[in-house]
């Protein structure tokens, strides 16, 4: 029996199998490797991505924030001076499109370009609708529905 152990490990044909099952293993074990580092590399690059759109995220609401605080102070501002010079329809409404509305036909020049200002924070903010779909930050355009909002005219426009 040791005979033949030892002639068949001797063989050119053992050799070969033996030299095929060696290298067959550690292809297995490399391919393995591979595609467990790829999968790694592909996670980490999803992760990374997440993290830059959810950092447009937060850029994008820190300017809205800002510019909201912005208009915020305009409107106080301008309500202050419509309480001022028009008391009795200020006094007769409820809510900053109500009294804007009904103060406009008889604002000054000032008043008027007050409520301007106001109005383009309204029409040109980046977020009124997000194109959120394709990932945040990759151009933010305004939704067909926007440009019909932007391009109508209010009560307070008249």
């Amino acid at each position: 029996m040791a005979d033949l152990l030892k002639s068949i490990r001797e063989s050119k044909e053992f050799k070969t199998a033996f030299i095929g099952a060696t290298v067959m293993t550690i292809f297995s074990v490399a391919g393995y490797f591979g595609t467990g580092t790829v999968e790694w590399y592909r996670a980490n690059r999803q992760e990374h991505a997440a993290a830059a759109r959810l950092q447009d995220l937060q850029s994008l609401l820190k300017t809205s924030d800002a510019l909201f605080q912005l208009q915020k102070r305009q409107v106080t501002n301008l309500m202050n001076l419509l309480e001022v010079s028009h008391p009795k329809e200020f006094h007769a409404h409820e809510g900053y499109e109500a009294i804007m509305s009904h103060c406009h036909g008889t604002m000054s020049a000032r008043e008027r370009e007050m409520h301007g200002i106001i109005r383009a924070y309204w029409e040109v903010a980046p977020t009124r609708r997000w194109p959120v779909p394709n990932g945040i930050g990759s151009g933010f355009k305004a939704n067909a529905a926007d440009s019909s909002v932007a391009g109508s005219s209010s009560p307070a426009r008249r």
